[in-house]
């Protein structure tokens, strides 16, 4: 992947591979391959791609007046294409410009330079440098290997298809599992670990759909300010700000697994397993007035479904279409992906002091969570409503509340 190419670049779509511009005598069977076919064939791949191999006939290729040396003007194409190793750490050579001379000839100074290309995307065993780094930036990448850590190989027969992958699972798991995984380092890639991406997407998922069921109505030109909400709506909301930053720093590190691992804590664990059971009551019981305070869910799906509409597309535009789930004044963009992305408002970040107080909180219900399913498995309750709670604190615990 390279972000910037200039018009040199000749490796556009390649639905059948890159070619290899070589012809044959159908006479004498000699290769043909000189400067003019070479520039011929060049300028058809910057005008049409390197396609043109396959869709047009070797006389269409060739220079005008094209002879063999045995006397022939009847030519075949090469069918080999190039090795995709070599293809893959000479690209970035190609979209640098035509030069004058071979790369290995090119002058130290003096001339025109090379502009270097922004980001690609290489494996460890492809960087091909010269006498200058043609890249800005760099991002490499490990090998894909199945669940023992084995690198995916025909001849070991553990590769996983990508076709079986999306009918098995759907297109979106494996943009999902390309996002979390840790490219920096090998990436693992199995049956068991795509079947529980597929349950992480059905939980950010389904948060993102119960959360717009309760915005039906609301107008996000009429909303609770910050400073008016409660401590529990200030401090989602907050959380919202959090993830912003959050995501804002690892896109700009390449961090993408980063941003997958920010988004699922945030949905999961802070979303649904807290702030959502915690208002549950609050949502089924208070009038159709109460959503002016909504906004903490509408800020909510506002802030992750920018960052996350690159790896699921299915649904963030639904989502998009499917209410107001925006904290500022409406807009008319057809699509999440035409949203600007969120920026962090400092008037939303809580103090160290009561963030620290809420990650108590968490702490506590995670403890109280715990006691709770221990009774369940015991069969004293079936549920947790059933359950009557009492607190035991020291005197150092209630301190610290």
């Amino acid at each position: 992947m390279i972000r910037e190419r200039s018009d040199w670049c000749i490796s556009r779509q390649r639905t059948w591979g890159v070619p290899i511009p070589m012809f044959f005598c159908e006479d004498c069977g000699k290769p043909y391959c000189t400067d003019e076919s070479i520039a011929k064939v060049a300028d058809i791949f910057r005008a049409e791609g390197s396609n043109a191999w396959w869709a047009k006939s070797a006389e269409e290729l060739m220079p005008a007046g094209a002879k063999c040396a045995c006397g022939c003007t009847s030519f075949r194409k090469e069918k080999d294409i190039l090795d995709v190793w070599f293809d893959s750490g000479s690209t970035w050579n190609a979209v640098q410009g035509p030069s004058p001379a071979p790369v290995s000839r090119r002058p130290l100074s003096g001339g025109r330079r090379p502009v270097p290309r922004l980001v690609p995307v290489l494996h460890a065993d492809q960087h091909r440098l010269q006498r200058r780094c043609p890249y800005k930036q760099i991002i490499t990448h490990g090998w894909t290997v199945d669940g023992q850590g084995k690198v995916m190989h025909k001849s070991l027969g553990n590769a996983i298809s990508p076709q079986d992958t999306i009918k098995d699972y759907g297109a979106d798991i494996l943009r999902l599992w390309v996002s979390s995984a840790d490219y920096t380092q090998d990436m693992r890639l199995s049956k068991p670990i795509l079947k529980q991406l597929s349950d992480t997407y059905l939980k950010v998922r389904n948060t993102c759909r119960y959360i717009l069921g309760n915005l039906d109505g609301f107008d996000p030109d009429d909303q609770v300010a910050f400073a008016d909400m409660i401590e529990l709506d200030q401090w989602a909301v907050s959380r919202c700000n959090d993830l912003v930053a959050e995501c804002r720093r690892c896109y700009d590190n390449y961090e993408f697994h980063g941003v997958y691992r920010a988004i699922y804590n945030f949905c999961v664990v802070e979303m649904s397993n807290f702030y959502l059971d915690v208002i549950k009551d609050r949502l089924y019981c208070e009038g159709a007035d109460s959503l002016a305070a909504a906004a903490p869910r509408a800020r909510s799906i506002s802030c992750w479904t920018p960052w996350c509409a690159c790896w699921p597309p299915s649904w963030p535009s639904p989502a998009r279409r499917s209410g107001p789930p925006c904290p500022t004044p409406r807009t008319t963009t057809p699509s999440v992906l035409f949203n600007d992305i969120p920026e962090v408002n400092p008037a939303y970040s809580f103090s160290e002091e009561r963030q620290a107080y809420w990650e108590k909180i968490l702490a506590l219900k995670a403890d109280v969570n715990k006691a709770l399913e221990e009774v369940r498995a015991a069969k004293v309750v079936k549920k947790s409503t059933d359950a009557r709670l009492t607190l035991y604190f020291n005197d150092e615990a209630w301190a610290r509340f």
